[in-house]
């Protein structure tokens, strides 16, 4: 049977046969942390350490966690438990142990890694469209809307570009994808179509449609205030819909800044990503993203780059990337080379 940790809560078994060991401090946690742990917290202990046990429980999902006697904003991931209740989550919560291959130096390493290593100040800039936001989904069905519309209008008899055609060209910052599959006589409809899309994308938003990939609000909400690290979003997107998608999840809470292709019509990734370097001064910059663009940017900006395989971009696309992951959250098990 794991072991119960508590860090001052005041916890006495009454008939269970529970093995209870009090912490004085993170590193008596980081001695007796078995997978299948369940760890009691008084609410000061929790805020001091919040990324060290949202990082536990990622890469531990069989060990519990709860604050006791306070509240947070993580309740998918920390527990909030009254004391009267210790008894019944201990009992509700308890698993037999599973091994792992050294969980504690992973989580120890992703610490490292989130605290920008030996650099006191670290800059995390990511791209918004297949690296934070899943939405081919809505921005297919906006563009394929659109294109009927026109084709319709315009008399085209012309199959409505495909999925595979379409998305992969976005979010690259090169001409216009609208004018590729319009026929040159109906060029002059590209203005049209383009607002149209527009407007069917706030639609869909509105009514929902799309989401944030797996793990990315949980991953940014413990980064946010964490000392040292400061995050910002760079897209090519044009400023309409980026500033739309951005409301839709209120993607605002977790940036210090957020910019767009739209913002600065005559630049490129890279400028934008000098520019948030040049406003904050980082001693190391990350930049994480799904499409070549990113990664190229980043280099030509010298930052640690981060390819993310479950975005849109193409096979090999990423091979440059000095690091791929396959899940948001797996950026915190990145190490330093």
């Amino acid at each position: 049977m794991a072991q119960i940790l508590t860090w001052d809560i005041k916890y006495t078994p009454t008939e269970q046969p529970w093995s209870v060991v009090r912490c004085e401090s993170r590193k008596t946690i980081e001695d007796y942390l078995t997978t299948g742990s369940v760890i009691l917290l008084h609410p000061d202990r929790f805020g001091e350490h919040r990324l060290f046990f949202i990082l536990v429980r990622m890469r531990m999902p069989q060990t519990a966690i709860a604050v006791i006697g306070g509240e947070h904003d993580l309740p998918e991931l920390i527990d909030n438990v009254v004391p009267e209740g210790i008894e019944d989550y201990i009992r509700s919560k308890m698993v037999c142990e599973v091994g792992v291959e050294n969980p504690r130096h992973d989580i120890a390493v992703a610490e490292s890694f989130l605290r920008g290593c030996d650099s006191p100040k670290l800059l995390l800039i990511f791209d918004m469209d297949g690296t934070l936001v899943r939405s081919d989904g809505f921005t297919y069905e906006a563009m394929k809307l659109g294109f009927e519309q026109v084709y319709r209008e315009e008399g085209i008899e012309r199959s409505v570009p495909s999925y595979e055609e379409l998305i992969p060209r976005l979010g690259l910052g090169k001409g216009s994808v609208y004018r590729h599959f319009l026929p040159e006589t109906s060029h002059h409809r590209e203005d049209d179509l383009r607002n149209l899309v527009r407007a069917n994308i706030r639609e869909l938003l509105e009514s929902g449609e799309g989401d944030l990939f797996p793990g990315v609000e949980t991953m940014l909400n413990g980064l946010l205030n964490h000392c040292g690290i400061t995050m910002a979003l760079v897209s090519n997107s044009p400023a309409g819909y980026f500033y739309s998608v951005v409301e839709r999840f209120r993607l605002e809470r977790f940036f210090k800044a957020i910019l767009c292709l739209g913002d600065r019509p005559s630049k490129t990734k890279s400028d934008m990503i000098r520019e948030m370097q040049e406003r904050f001064n980082p001693l190391r910059t990350v930049m994480v993203g799904d499409r070549y663009i990113d990664i190229d940017s980043g280099k030509e900006c010298g930052c640690y780059t981060i390819g993310c395989a479950y975005g849109f971009g193409l096979e090999g696309e990423l091979d440059s990337a000095d690091r791929v992951i396959e899940r948001f959250d797996q950026i915190a098990f990145l190490i330093k080379e």
